[in-house]
């Protein structure tokens, strides 16, 4: 009488075994469940109606709180089955503006310059990068105000931004970095954003000194005549929009240093840029430049022509 070959059986409960540890595991760790497969052939994550469970919740602002104009704002949310998020802003209800295009939905949170309005019926929505039918929004309206002055920007600042070239140019869009201090700042490492991603990289051993600017444009060929205090952007284009827009000045590890939402009406003249008044003030707000000088634009110099 010949003996049952029980390798075969036995292989398939350790798999199943296998499956089951691996299940618990991942259960306890917040993770994923896992199916072992028909004949437990396969491992692989557990599935909703034959797709991977997608979701995302907003956190905050989630209604109730108020933000101060020229701070950081930081929306926060949750999110499973997503690699990256779009995170938008509405001061009127209706209009969504893009904060940043895509931010790593792991992070679970994003900082941001709160613009420079006064409404109380803001909201944050945060969805899949790739589709946005998979997103959240703020379960009520939040305030957003301009009283007070405030803000957390007391070091190296965004001061002067010219998101809507003369003509079509873009080598002549820029973004002017100010440093207020009374000394110098190390700026090696820190990368310029738009809302869409990283546009500029500050080399190794570059330098900011005490009451100085430095001007990034879109290409050397964009770059004034007789302009010292400038470079050409690293990846060769800044790309900002010529509607609204978030820049954003971080450190070499990532940190947000300054970050500026720029409205529509900053931008809506070909040629013309917004600029902090007073210039290089922490807590001012953004304006027309030609509210403040008979100038369209300042690149690397005040507002009123003189010089960093």
């Amino acid at each position: 009488m010949s003996t049952p070959d029980t390798s075969s059986t036995s292989l398939v409960l350790n798999r199943r075994l296998l499956a089951a540890l691996l299940s618990l595991t991942l259960a306890s760790c917040g993770g994923e469940e896992w199916d072992e497969g028909m004949g437990g052939e396969s491992l692989e994550p557990a599935r909703s109606g034959g797709a991977l469970t997608q979701s995302i919740t907003v956190l905050s602002p989630n209604g109730g709180e108020s933000l101060r104009s020229n701070s950081f704002g930081t929306a926060r949310w949750s999110a499973s089955g997503v690699t990256a998020v779009k995170v938008e802003l509405t001061v009127d209800g209706s209009t969504w503006r893009t904060v940043v295009a895509s931010a790593d939905a792991a992070s679970g949170s994003y900082s941001w310059g709160v613009p420079v309005i006064a409404t109380n019926v803001a909201k944050v929505r945060v969805s899949d990068a790739s589709n946005s039918a998979i997103s959240d929004t703020s379960n009520a309206a939040f305030t957003l105000t301009t009283s007070g002055g405030g803000g957390t920007f007391d070091g190296v600042l965004i001061n002067e931004v010219l998101v809507n070239e003369a003509g079509t140019d873009v080598t002549r869009e820029f973004v002017e970095v100010v440093n207020p201090k009374t000394t110098a700042q190390d700026i090696s490492g820190w990368t310029l954003w738009d809302a869409a991603g990283p546009r500029h990289t500050f080399p190794s051993g570059t330098s900011l000194g005490a009451g100085r600017g430095v001007v990034v444009f879109g290409a050397a060929s964009g770059i004034p005549a007789g302009l010292t205090n400038a470079v050409a952007a690293s990846t060769g284009s800044l790309n900002l929009s010529n509607g609204s827009e978030t820049v954003t000045l971080k450190g070499p590890t990532g940190n947000v240093i300054d970050s500026v939402y720029l409205d529509s009406a900053l931008s809506a003249t070909d040629g013309v840029s917004a600029t902090r008044s007073p210039d290089g003030t922490s807590h001012a707000s953004f304006v027309v430049h030609t509210s403040v000088a008979s100038t369209l634009a300042s690149p690397g110099k005040r507002a009123n022509g003189t010089s960093y």
